[in-house]
């Protein structure tokens, strides 16, 4: 079963974490290999490296190279997501290291789980030279020589085809790299490779495949400056929050400045991520970027005022905790009883509540960190 976007209850489970919920699909008999929005299954459990996930969809036998439209297999989602244990768990369970060409995706999506996953894909037999065609990417060697990863460099020396003309040693390809030839030539490939990844990323949005559009936005992190790839970051998280009520906004700057007023008065965080959103999709669009800075403005002075407050009950719970100490505490048997009994309801109420944010909340990962700091509100515009 799917909902008019196309994404299905299982996936919808994985994705918010809900286990026991995914479990009983998976028992119930849920189809483990039925593309949506997100790729199948396998693919969400990959991008969240969420062991649980994946190991309960590899009980029922999914397929490890299951390809998704725009050519993503599991592996190279762990790839780009930095996912190393799933990476990992595929690779023990028989994923072809050759089909995704994963080590430049490794490369050119996640600085920070780089060198790890280069190593585990060497290990494996992943060809050091294969390159990343969907990506538009340099050789996996140069790749990491142009980001800086020395370490990387060094782990692909030996095991990388060496290029004509080129001193094949760490400090030879990082010269070759600085060259003012290199880096006159790699100019206008990144520029070309920017716009073409931008324009598959708008294109994966308009048709619903949000997998991939995720996929470019990473890839382009570090050929934009940090404004425009922040801003391409909450175009992504604008179109996979409304994916969890079936809906899918405008791909139209105008369009999405028009949903940030309806947040205006609502909601801060949401209406920063639809006007930053605007601003990815057209960076002239002056109304947006006037009201965006309003927002960030009362976003601030909101969040100074909040941190005011804090330090306010914090001075007064210090006062009482001082009176308290000076005061001999209540001796009737049912005082510990009656406070211990709201503890428990409170707790109860807390635990009910994450439950229901769980589900309604509009971060399309709430089981990840990572996607969490990504909906961050208070990043710089």
């Amino acid at each position: 079963m799917k909902d008019n976007l196309g994404l299905t209850l299982l996936q919808l489970s994985i994705l918010l974490g809900k286990y026991a919920a995914m479990q009983k699909l998976i028992d119930f008999g849920a189809d483990i290999h039925i593309h949506s929005l997100y790729g199948g299954p396998i693919h969400a459990a990959v991008a969240l490296d969420d062991e649980i996930a994946l190991e309960a969809l590899m009980r029922k036998s999914v397929n490890v190279d299951d390809i998704i439209d725009g050519g993503i297999t599991p592996l190279a989602c762990a790839a780009y997501n930095g996912s190393v244990t799933s990476m990992k768990t595929l690779l023990q369970a028989g994923a072809n290291v050759q089909i995704s060409k994963p080590i430049g995706k490794a490369i050119v999506a996640n600085l920070t789980s780089s060198e790890s996953m280069v190593q585990i894909l060497l290990d494996s037999g992943a060809n050091a030279d294969a390159i990343d065609e969907v990506m538009f990417e340099d050789p996996p060697i140069i790749a990491a020589a142009k980001r800086k990863q020395m370490n990387v460099v060094q782990l692909l020396l030996s095991s990388s085809t060496p290029i004509e003309g080129v001193d094949w040693s760490l400090n030879g390809i990082i010269a070759y790299t600085e060259s003012v030839t290199f880096k006159a030539e790699d100019d206008v490939h990144t520029a070309a490779r920017v716009t073409a990844l931008r324009e598959r990323m708008f294109n994966a949005l308009e048709n619903i495949n949000y997998l991939l559009a995720d996929i470019c936005c990473k890839a382009l992190r570090n050929d934009v400056s940090t404004t425009e790839w922040d801003r391409l970051r909450n175009l992504n998280l604008l179109y996979l929050s409304h994916s969890f009520h079936g809906q899918k906004p405008v791909l139209s700057s105008d369009a999405i400045v028009n949903m940030a007023l309806v947040y205006q008065k609502q909601d801060k965080g949401k209406e920063v991520m639809c006007l930053k959103a605007a601003l990815a999709l057209n960076p002239q669009n002056e109304r947006a970027e006037s009201l965006l800075r309003t927002a960030l403005t009362d976003l601030q002075e909101d969040t100074n005022t909040e941190a005011k407050m804090k330090d306010d009950q914090a001075g007064k719970q210090q006062k009482t905790a001082t009176h308290s100490a000076a005061v001999p505490p209540a001796t009737s048997p049912h005082r510990g009883c009656c406070s211990r009994a709201r503890r428990r309801s409170r707790s109860l109420l807390i635990s009910t509540a994450d439950e229901l944010l769980n589900l309604l909340d509009d971060n399309p990962f709430p089981a990840a960190a990572n996607a969490a700091a990504a909906a961050d509100p208070a990043t710089p515009a």
